[in-house]
């Protein structure tokens, strides 16, 4: 499903507009709770051990013990937590918070039965992607309309995919960098040029999360609200080869 422009009337609460129900939550591992004025996302996380060693270049700021886990938390509550203007909201801000469980954490309260999202690193690439299950890739471009961006992630609120994390320069590249593929984990697609899109970046997002991995916008949080009310996972708009080709 291709994201299109909020069409619904704006509310002062954002419960009226955003009506998110999860009919198996243990079976969710990332779910929405919605306030009259607020979005909370909890996220249960089940880190790889290659991730929970120290960090190779962390900053000296940090202890020896800091890991690579710890940076993509941190990223990722970075970059979304905050205030939102919604244009589906008339009540001022929207504040979003970052609950994320990590199931290495001996003192979390984690509910028998729940489902987590799986964090690993990459072994076969130079980029960090997120992806299903084989088994479930067919099925997934057929169910976007033929999307290219579908292949091998078929996104839904029960199966979010797996995230895998590759190597970067600097440790806060490497937040910045869990922070764009936990907006797939949430059910964004791409919004910069990349070649399933036809080389297509959507004009104006220089500054979002999901192209330049800069800072999660209003936008983004919308379309982030549209994938886990609808079950559906939310493509910015492209265009095809041809219409891609400028006039000389």
């Amino acid at each position: 499903m291709i994201y299109r422009k909020q069409l619904i009337m704006p509310a002062d609460d954002l419960r009226k507009v955003y009506k998110i129900e999860y009919k198996n939550p243990l079976k969710a591992p990332v779910r929405l709770t919605i306030g009259r004025d607020s979005v909370v996302i909890t996220a249960y996380v089940d880190f790889a051990k290659s991730l929970l060693k120290p960090y190779i270049g962390r900053n000296k700021k940090e202890p020896e013990s800091f890991t690579f886990a710890d940076e993509a938390v941190r990223g990722i509550r970075r970059n979304w937590s905050g205030l939102y203007a919604l244009k589906t909201f008339r009540g001022g801000p929207v504040r979003l918070s970052i609950n994320i469980i990590r199931k290495d954490d001996p003192l979390a309260n984690i509910p028998k039965g729940q489902r987590f999202l799986k964090i690993r690193r990459t072994g076969f690439s130079k980029t960090s992607f997120v992806m299903s299950p084989p088994y479930r890739w067919l099925w997934g471009i057929i169910k976007s309309g033929f999307m290219l961006e579908s292949f091998g992630l078929n996104w839904s609120p029960y199966a979010p995919g797996t995230i895998n994390l590759n190597l970067t320069r600097t440790i806060r590249r490497y937040g910045q960098v869990a922070a764009h593929e936990f907006g797939h984990a949430l059910g964004l697609g791409d919004a910069y040029g990349a070649f399933y899109r036809f080389g297509y970046e959507v004009p104006n997002t220089e500054r979002y999360m999901m192209n330049n991995n800069a800072r999660v916008q209003p936008e983004e949080l919308e379309m982030v609200l549209n994938a886990h009310m609808t079950g559906k996972m939310q493509y910015f708009p492209r265009k095809g080869p041809r219409q891609n080709k400028t006039k000389e």
